[in-house]
């Protein structure tokens, strides 16, 4: 690749290529993967590349580029697209959290604030629990597991967000929602069996 190219960060200021980070970010995708190459991905991304791109564009090419060496020989290469494109999901939603957090932070003085002790505690275990560690072990187990059952375990979600509120917090559960989740748990049922039958 080359490292004179001016690339646009996420914050929209230029700054040369660095090639170093593209490396790295590859082989940390390629880990316990087989018949993979890195140099490969570079390869076929470079051809993309030109003056002042951004850095989300060339994590898309760098996506891209994994994707379009997948073959029945080479099949790890869709578990690098995935992990690929998940970082890069992980960065844009970090990004929209980061602007959010600032947009409402200077609203912070006006607001009512009559937390208990317990609120604190309650909301610094949501922060480190549910947003650091769940967020951090999601990334880690949608970027191991088939896209098929990264897919049915996601939508499951709903289902079971739905019993928690019912069993724990007695909330309602009205006949929208139970079809809702009769849905979600049909369709995923229906394509785990007909991913199953287009295996064998």
């Amino acid at each position: 690749m080359n490292n004179t190219l001016q690339v646009t960060k996420r914050d929209g200021t230029l700054a040369p290529l660095d090639l170093d980070k593209i490396h790295k970010v590859l082989t940390w995708a390629t880990d316990g993967l087989d018949n993979i190459s890195v140099s490969e991905v570079e390869l076929r991304a470079q051809i993309q590349l030109m003056e002042g791109i951004s850095t989300s564009d060339i994590h898309e090419t760098l996506i891209k580029s994994a994707a379009d060496l997948i073959t029945e020989e080479t099949p790890d290469y869709q578990y690098m697209a995935a992990r690929l494109n998940i970082f890069h999901l992980r960065k844009k939603a970090f990004g929209q959290f980061g602007f959010g957090l600032l947009f409402f932070a200077g609203f912070a003085p006006f607001g009512q604030w009559q937390l208990s002790s317990f609120d604190w505690l309650a909301l610094i275990i949501l922060g480190i629990v549910c947003t650091l560690i769940a967020h951090t072990l999601w990334i880690k187990v949608s970027s191991e597991l088939p896209n098929s059952i990264t897919a049915t375990v996601y939508y499951f979600y709903v289902p079971i967000a739905m019993s928690f509120s019912y069993f724990i917090f007695n909330e309602v559960l009205t006949w929208q929602k139970i079809m809702g989740a009769a849905l979600i748990i049909f369709a995923n049922i229906l394509v785990v069996l007909i991913h199953g039958r287009s295996n064998k």
